[in-house]
C-alpha cells in the first residue's frame, strides 16, 4: 500500500516467521479492494498471554481524511482480532505514520477507540532525504563538517564495500557499539536473520574497510522506493577518519542511483519536542541531521486494550519495572 513502511511489508513479516514468532496478516476490502491492511507479531507478555504489534502500521490505501481513517481503522482492528480464534491478545499496539503535522487525522479514532500512548517501539521521529536531486545538490545541501568528514575519509583511503559476507563483522562491530554507548541490542540472529530471510534485492550490508580492517558496517532495507538505513555499528578504534559518514554517503548515492525516492535515517530526538531520547540519541542525532533531509514526527505508538482486566495488570507490571529502574 501506498507510503507502508518495510516494517509492514510479507517479507519483513517473514523475518519473524524465522525466529518463531507468529505473524498475522489482515486486508480490510470493499468491494474486492483494499482499504487497509495490519501484519501484526505476536509478542510474549508471559503467563500465557500475548499481544500484538503493528509495527509502523495499520496502513491505508488512500489517503486518510479523519471519518475514514476512523472507520477503516476500526473495522480493521475488529476484523483482527476477531478473526483469528487460535490467538487472542491481551491489547494490540499499533504505530500509525501519521505525522504530528496532521494529528487531527488521528484524534478521532485516537478517542473513539480509545487508545493508550505508550513508549515509541519504532522510532517516532526520523529525518528522510528526498534523493530526486542532483548529486552536488544534496551534498551541497549538508552540514559543511559532513561534507568535510566525507572528504576526509575518501582522502585517509576509506573503501566503501558490499557484500553479505560482512554481516559477522557487523555483528561484531555491533557488540563493541553497543557495550560503548550503553544501549541493549537485538541478538546475534536477528540480523543474520535479515540477510538470510529478506530477498537480496531488499537489503544490503555496507562495511567500511581502512588499512585491511573493518571499522564501520551498516544494514540497509529497500522498500516502496524508500532505503532506510535500519542498523549501524562502528569501532571505537580509527574514529579520526570518518568512515560512517562516506558509509552514509554511499549508500545515500547507490539509493538515488537504483532510483529511490526517499532514505530514511531510522531515528533522531525531535528538535520539535522534548523526548527521552533527547540526551541518549544527542551524538547519533546529530551526525544523522548532518546530513540535511526533512525531519518527519509521527504520532507515536498506541493500544488498544482487548482484555482489560489482564491489561490493567499488565500496566501496573509495567509501571513497577520503570520505578525499579
Amino acid at each position: 500500500m501506498r507510503g507502508a513502511s518495510f516494517l509492514q511489508s510479507w517479507e519483513w513479516g517473514q523475518v519473524h516467521v524465522a525466529q518463531d514468532k507468529k505473524v498475522y496478516r489482515h486486508v480490510l476490502l470493499k468491494a474486492g479492494r483494499p482499504l487497509a491492511a495490519a501484519q501484526w507479531i505476536e509478542m510474549q507478555l508471559g503467563l500465557g498471554r500475548v499481544y500484538w504489534l503493528a509495527p509502523y502500521g495499520p496502513v491505508l490505501a488512500c489517503a486518510p481524511i479523519d471519518e475514514v481513517y476512523t472507520d477503516y481503522i476500526h473495522a480493521l482492528l475488529t476484523q483482527s482480532v476477531r478473526s483469528e480464534k487460535s490467538s487472542k491478545p491481551v491489547f494490540v499496539r499499533i504505530e500509525p505514520r501519521i505525522e504530528l503535522c496532521n494529528e487531527s487525522i488521528f484524534l478521532i479514532a485516537r478517542h473513539q477507540e480509545r487508545l493508550i500512548s505508550v513508549s515509541a517501539v519504532q522510532p517516532a521521529d526520523t529525518r528522510i532525504i528526498q534523493l530526486d536531486q542532483p548529486e552536488d545538490v544534496l551534498l551541497e545541501s549538508m552540514h559543511q563538517k559532513t561534507r568535510y568528514n566525507i572528504r576526509l575519509a575518501e582522502k585517509k583511503g576509506v573503501r566503501i564495500l558490499r557484500d553479505d559476507a560482512y554481516i559477522e563483522d557487523f555483528i561484531r562491530l555491533n557488540h563493541e557499539t553497543s557495550s560503548r554507548d550503553g544501549f541493549v541490542s537485538h541478538p546475534d540472529d536477528h540480523y543474520r536473520q535479515i540477510i538470510g530471510s529478506l530477498p537480496k534485492d531488499m537489503r544490503d550490508v555496507y562495511a567500511a574497510e581502512y588499512e585491511g580492517n573493518i571499522v564501520s558496517a551498516n544494514i540497509v532495507v529497500t522498500y516502496n522506493k524508500t532505503t532506510t538505513y535500519v542498523h549501524g555499528a562502528s569501532s571505537s578504534n580509527y574514529r579520526n577518519i570518518m568512515a560512517p559518514h562516506l558509509l552514509q554517503w554511499r549508500q545515500i548515492r547507490d539509493a538515488r542511483a537504483r532510483g529511490d525516492s526517499r532514505y530514511d535515517f531510522f531515528g533522531i530526538a525531535p528538535s520539535t519536542h522534548r523526548s527521552e531520547k533527547q540526551s541518549a540519541w544527542g551524538g547519533i542525532t546529530r551526525f544523522k541531521n548532518g546530513f540535511a533531509g526533512i525531519e518527519k514526527n509521527y504520532v507515536g505508538t498506541w493500544d488498544l486494550p482487548i482484555q482489560k482486566l489482564w491489561y490493567s495488570l499488565y500496566s501496573v507490571a509495567r509501571s513497577l519495572r520503570h520505578k525499579i529502574r
